[in-house]
């Protein structure tokens, strides 16, 4: 790149390189050189069009800049500098603090590297623009976050640079305007006149004489800005109109000097604006206020509608409208806001910040031009844009599970008006509504304000107007008689309605629960693609030709598929045509080709025609197409529907067929089984083989697929086919090149830790930190493998060059000697593998390195998965020769072009169509896995920041942006759910910055995702339930405070206690290791788990309880604080959104129900506290706290078990139920998880309680039950108790036993109904739960 390109021009570009990076054909110091021209273009041209991509790419290519360097290279200073402009840059977009965090960290370590290396001696000018940058993002920063040590620091930086560089240089000049605006800043807020008095005079000593350097008028500019400031905060002092106009004045003569694209510009705008405001409000001169909005105005225009700060600006230029408008009694001048400010939206982006905000402004203006002109028209627009406002806040509520406004009744007015607008203009009637008209929207706004005046009009006068508006409808000159005589109609018609309904009352009739009116078993809507079940029975019955709807036995039902083939055959034989033995009746009535010019290809007719259940394709199955269709749904080794399938509602299963176009052109036939794509076919063209042949890399120089699929010695067709390490050597590349810090994390660096390898090279162990290039292994270890393990007896040897070699006598099993050899051929030398790589006999060694699993994973170039084999001696197939089958490659012959896809033996125009399988997806092949069963397993692939998966017939890669194969296939053929395999602990990344409840509910919601996917996972030895788990805790500890009890967060507990079990499960008797609740490993206790944790149970869990809505806001604590006592210290965890977690010795002040008690050891104080049994017996594991409880007694529980929906496929019913509660009058209140019945504990003191623990507030918004496969379970009857609004709301309950103890145990959890729950007579208890 000689010069900078056309902005046309930069994409390709950039595309270009892109591709020669995952090519692997960039040297490095070219990668670095055209990576920092391409950031420098970027910049450019994002400061020209203002989007935000551009400056994404930029940082992308800083950051990648920074991990490439080599440690000796002088450009670090410089690269940190860059990234640290940038990130400040970054934060004008999102405003996010962790961009300035991120910025002022890089300026840190830019600074660092330039004292390293003397670059003030060197080039100061390089050393002081470093200075600069550092002190502009620590300066924006403090305007921020308001941290005083960021603004005395960024002043620091500012005077270094006045006592560094020389007088005549314009780092010099930008220096003293940007000390003298940070010293005002720190005066504004400690009114220390030094503070006033030296910016006062650095400015004027700077505006004395000329200005040096190249920006001497920006700097003047930027000094009567600085003045003007001075001058406004002397108002805000004094109050004298005399300090205000002075300081508009210097405003307005530092905008004369500022070019129009200076990024000072818009803060001057705003200011001069603001001022012109403060100066209206003080002399409520028209004049003023219309200055206001002009400068508001010229700010909204200084940049493109794409920037994303222009949304703020228009809403301030919109405010500014309104305020001055209101004021002005002229119709013209509202007129006028209004034509502008329609403008104005019209150019901006579909979505930008304070949308909707901006359109309730935009009603008010044009409210206002109704209630001076009058017209009936203008009343028109402004519930049109009412309508527009509530269409806005709806779409918001429903995101954020808030209430909704009832827009119906906006449609509804808006009807009413139109049809009195279309009388005569002098018709009498409309003459007295447009009069009385203005007098009802006049109270609706004194009523409810401007922006809900449509909606109030409507409460109190919708029904008049409709009535109003039918009559003029029916008879355009109707007469006031005529209104009378629809008044008196309208009261019989009312009438004749009260008495249906209360008819209807004494006798409802409701479709039958989760049926449709017709009587048709309803079905959910599937919410991750929004798809319908339709029921068409016609329709199937005419594709396959059956007359007889009646069930079948298996045998019947083979006998009549068979039979309806045989006789499809014989009537295409009798109309003269040549049935093609190569495909079914199905697929040759359906047409799956058609004839075009470039051959035959897919026919677009077939999309979402249904193709058959499993059953029927495993008939058909000696058809071409239905034999790579059922490739693609069967599970391992073709033993029937894949498991997940299988599980799917009979009436929701079955195969459809769709065409479709991926992203480089090429068409396939996609699979959808259920509502789930599994896959596609694909017809082989030879001109792009590598993207249909699995070994299409090793084909050169072919004319045609016949030549090689003929040849006996294809590759194709050989058993010892390997898999294509260049292609495994791109995806590596591109993964580290081209997807920045989603896959490869920040550009801080990560903590190096000590670790031991496998040196491939050597054939060794060696001790090395984490900071080299390195590859994990994942693998299944398995039962009766001799796995080679590393022990205190031959770790020395092994240390040793050649110790892991066969030549003295080590035998590694197969996977591992694979892993070896691949690391081998990808250019490697280190490889991380838990048999060799962690001591095993050694029990310090061994809890060291599980201590350290997610650092091990996480910092890994890339992780090996060996997912096809039972054990550690199944190997890696495709690494070595004859480890794979070849690729299933299907041939079907056409004679004559035929449309009916007819074959004719002895023809002389035969076309030969060869059809291929995509690989099954990534996704449904893992859930076959033994590999993915495993419990170790899991945190090992969340954890990886990108993985290599071998099956027994395909390699796969895995990263956080994307999954590829070997085929390349685009994976949208397999739907959004198989893009990316879903990574809770992704999810945190994004949890930066963002309030409270928000932060909680994302962590929360990984929490939850991860505990339940981690829970159905296998145990060799059921003690190591958390340590499996223990990289997973050490990433959700980074963003918590505190630790965990027996698996559940101590920063939620109260949350964390809500889980139901997906099915029966079995209490974990083993004794486990618990983490010290202080981090301190010497406060690590062996305990049974509790009944409370999950991990106290072998067997899947969920939590259903928060999986209704998940716009809903989190529940409040119902329990104020949890105890535990441990080693004779008393540790509290606190409720969500409360301090999360403290220890308490026996010195400490202990609170307890709002009263203190001073301890003299901590029995004697739970004595005091109402305690049954004395603290030191209850054992580490027993949770303790305060409650508000209801004996279970109190309600009835339904017999009929519901069956809930499997969270991630809400037509596959799992094993988890829940039974439905009734109150004393035998109203549905509630439903408990689990229990098909309530049985009264035997014991009449400790009675089974319903014991609460949280409550969802009253909502706007109903709360939605849980899910089954006909749709959602009702949390109550709605009839009888308020789902929105008062009265409204629900408690979260453990239902609690205690078998003869008085330490319970918790056997499932439950909603009630708040209402329900206060008529019960809550009391409160203290509850000892272990």
């Amino acid at each position: 790149m000689s010069g900078p390109p056309a902005p046309a021009e930069l994409d390709a570009i950039q595309d270009g390189f892109r591709h020669a990076l995952a090519a692997g054909m960039v040297p490095l110091d070219e990668e670095i050189q055209a990576r920092e021209l391409l950031s420098e273009y970027l910049l450019k041209r994002y400061n020209q069009l203002s989007n935000p991509r551009d400056l994404y790419d930029a940082i992308e290519h800083t950051e990648a800049v920074l991990r490439r360097l080599p440690p000796s290279s002088p450009k670090w200073a410089e690269s940190y500098d860059t990234l640290s402009f940038l990130k400040v840059s970054e934060y004008g977009i999102t405003k996010a603090v962790k961009e300035l965090d991120s910025a002022v960290e890089m300026s840190l370590k830019a600074k660092q590297e330039a004292l390293k290396m003397e670059l003030l001696g060197k080039d100061p000018d390089k050393y002081f623009q470093i200075l600069n940058n550092l002190g502009y993002a620590q300066s924006q920063r403090h305007a921020d976050s308001r941290v005083p040590q960021d603004l005395d620091d960024a002043i620091a930086c500012g005077r270094e640079i006045i006592r560094l560089a020389p007088k005549s240089s314009s780092q010099y000049t930008m220096a003293v305007a940007n000390l003298a605006s940070r010293l005002r800043v720190r005066y504004s807020v400690r009114h220390n006149t030094a503070d006033h008095d030296e910016a006062l005079r650095l400015i004027s000593e700077q505006s004395a004489g000329p200005i040096p350097g190249k920006f001497s008028r920006e700097t003047q500019a930027v000094n009567l800005f600085q003045l003007s400031e001075l001058s406004y905060q002397k108002y805000e002092k004094d109050g004298k109109l005399e300090s205000l106009d002075e300081a508009i004045r210097q405003g307005s003569a530092a905008l004369a000097e500022l070019p129009d694209q200076h990024e000072k510009r818009p803060d001057v705008l705003r200011r001069v604006s603001q001022m012109h405001a403060f100066r209206y409000d003080k002399t409520k001169d028209l004049a003023d206020g219309k200055n206001a909005v002009l400068y508001a105005k010229m700010r909204f225009q200084s940049l493109p509608p794409t920037h994303p700060a222009t949304g703020m600006h228009l809403w301030q230029y919109l405010m500014y409208a309104v305020y001055v408008t209101n004021a002005s009694s002229h119709l013209s001048d509202v007129a006028e806001s209004i034509t502008e400010s329609v403008k104005f939206m019209a150019m901006m982006p579909e979505t930008y910040d304070r949308r909707e905000t901006c359109q309730w402004l935009l009603g008010d203006l044009v409210s206002r031009r109704y209630t001076l002109s009058g017209q009936l028209d203008d009343l028109i627009e402004v519930v049109e844009q009412n309508r527009k406002v509530c269409l806005e806040h709806n779409e918001r509520a429903s995101r954020e599970g808030s209430g909704d406004v009832a827009v119906e009744k906006v449609y509804i007015l808006k009807g009413s008006l139109m049809k009195i607008a279309k009388a005569p203009v002098d018709n009498h009637i409309r003459i007295l509504i447009t009069e009385k008209l203005r007098g009802y929207f006049k109270s609706a706004c004194e009523l409810s304000g401007v922006a809900n005046a449509p909606i109030a009009l409507y409460n109190a006068h919708g029904r008049e107007l409709a009535m109003y508006a039918e009559v003029l409808e029916v008879k355009e000159n109707a007469t006031l008689d005529d209104i009378e005589a629809k008044i008196k109609d309208m009261e019989l018609t009312s009438k004749a309605k009260a008495e249906a309904a209360e008819k209807h009352r004494e006798k409802p009739w409701r479709p039958k629960e989760y049926h449709t009116e017709l009587g048709v078993r309803s079905l959910a809507i599937d919410q991750r693609n929004k798809k319908i079940i339709f029921d068409m029975p016609a329709l199937v019955q005419d594709i396959f030709g059956y007359e007889d709807t009646r069930p079948l036995s298996m045998f019947q039902f083979a006998s009549r598929e068979q039979k309806l083939e045989r006789d499809s055959r014989e009537k295409e034989a009798a109309e003269g045509k040549n049935p093609n033995p190569a495909l079914c009746r199905i697929c040759r009535k359906l047409k799956v080709f058609k004839p075009s010019e470039e051959g035959f290809v897919w026919n677009e007719k077939v999309r979402f025609i249904p193709f058959g259940n499993f059953n029927q394709l495993y008939l058909r199955r000696p058809c071409t197409i239905c034999h790579l269709i059922l490739t693609l749904i069967s599970g391992p080794g073709g033993s029937g529907l894949h498991p997940t399938l299988a599980s799917i509602d009979p009436e929701v299963q079955g195969t459809s067929i769709e065409p479709m176009k991926l992203d480089s052109g090429a068409e396939v036939l996609q699979v959808r089984y259920g509502l789930r794509e599994v896959g596609a076919l694909r017809i082989v063209n030879m001109n792009d083989s590598h993207e249909s042949l699995r070994q299409g890399f090793q084909i050169k120089n072919v004319v045609s697929a016949e030549d090689v699929l003929k040849n006996k010695n294809s590759p194709l067709l050989q058993k010892n086919q390997t898999v294509s390490v260049p292609k495994i050597q791109r995806w590596l590349n591109n993964c580290q090149h081209n997807h920045g810090r989603q896959c490869n994390g920040e550009v801080s660096s990560p903590v190096k830790v000590p670790m031991m390898f496998i040196d491939v090279i050597d054939e060794c162990l060696v001790h090395v930190d984490s900071s080299v290039k390195y590859f994990a292994l994942s693998y299944v270890w398995g039962q009766k493998v001799k796995m080679s393990e590393t022990l205190q007896g031959n770790y020395q040897a092994r240390l040793k060059k050649g110790g892991l070699g066969s030549t003295v006598g080590t035998s590694l099993p197969r996977t591992i000697q694979d892993a070896i050899s691949l690391v081998k051929s990808l250019d490697g030398r280190y490889l991380w593998a838990d048999a060799l790589c962690i001591v095993q006999d050694d029990s310090v060694n061994k809890q060291n390195e599980v201590n350290k699993m997610d650092k091990i994973y996480s910092q890994a170039f890339a992780t090996i998965v060996a997912v096809g084999g039972l054990d550690a001696n199944s190997g890696i197939p495709g690494v070595r020769p004859d480890t794979r089958l070849p690729q299933d490659i299907q041939s079907i012959t056409i004679s004559n072009n035929s449309p009916n896809l007819e074959y004719i033996p002895t023809g002389q125009s035969n076309e030969q169509i060869h059809v291929v399988s995509t690989p099954m997806s990534l996704s449904l092949m893992l859930e076959t896995s033994k590999w993915e069963s495993r419990a170790w397993t899991f945190q090992e692939r969340l954890l990886s920041k990108r993985c290599i998966y071998f099956s027994k017939d395909w390699a796969y890669f895995q990263c956080n942006k994307e999954i590829s194969n070997e085929v390349d296939a685009d994976e949208s053929v397999q739907g959004p759910p198989s893009r990316t395999l879903e990574n809770p602990l992704n999810d945190l990344k994004l949890l930066k910055n963002v309030k409270e409840e928000q932060f909680f509910r994302g962590v929360h919601s990984a929490y939850m995702k991860l505990v339940e996917k981690y829970s159905v996972r296998e145990l060799s030895f059921h003690a190591d339930v958390l340590n499996a788990f223990s990289g997973v805790f050490a990433v959700l500890g980074r963003h918590l405070q505190g630790n965990t009890l027996f698996g559940l967060p101590a920063a939620f507990i109260d949350l964390a206690l809500l889980w139901t079990p997906s099915k029966k499960l079995k209490r974990r008797e083993d004794v486990i290791k618990a983490p010290g609740l202080t981090g301190d490993p010497s406060q690590t206790v062996q305990s049974a788990c509790p009944t409370w944790s999950w991990a106290g149970y072998i067997g899947p869990v969920e939590y259903h309880m928060f999986t209704g809505d998940q716009t809903s806001p989190l529940p409040t604590h119902m329990v104020e604080c949890f105890q535990i006592y441990r080693r004779g210290w008393l540790y509290s965890a606190h409720s969500y959104g409360k301090e999360t977690y403290q220890a308490v010795d026996s010195s400490s002040i202990i609170r307890y129900d709002g009263k203190l008690g001073w301890a003299e050891n901590i029995q004697e104080t739970y004595t005091e506290l109402r305690k049954c049994l004395k603290i030191s017996a209850l054992g580490p594991e027993v949770l303790q706290f305060e409650a508000w409880t209801i004996p279970i007694q109190s309600f009835r529980s339904g017999t009929e078990m519901e069956l809930l929906s499997n969270q991630e496929n809400v037509h596959t019913s799992g094993e988890q139920g829940v039974y439905r509660l009734y109150d004393k009058d035998d109203k549905h209140c509630g439903l408990i998880f689990g229990l098909p019945t309530i049985t009264p504990s035997g014991d009449d003191k400790n009675p089974t309680l319903l014991v609460a623990i949280s409550r969802n507030e009253e909502t706007g918004r109903p709360y939605k039950g849980p899910s089954r496969v006909e749709g959602e379970i009702p949390l109550f009857n709605r009839d009888v108790y308020p789902s929105a609004g008062p009265g409204s709301g629900m408690v979260n309950a453990l239902v609690v036993s205690w078998a003869g103890s008085d330490v319970g145990e918790r056997v499932t959890v439950a909603r009630i109904h708040a209402k329900a729950w206060e008529e019960a007579g809550a009391m409160e208890k203290h509850i000892n739960l272990g």
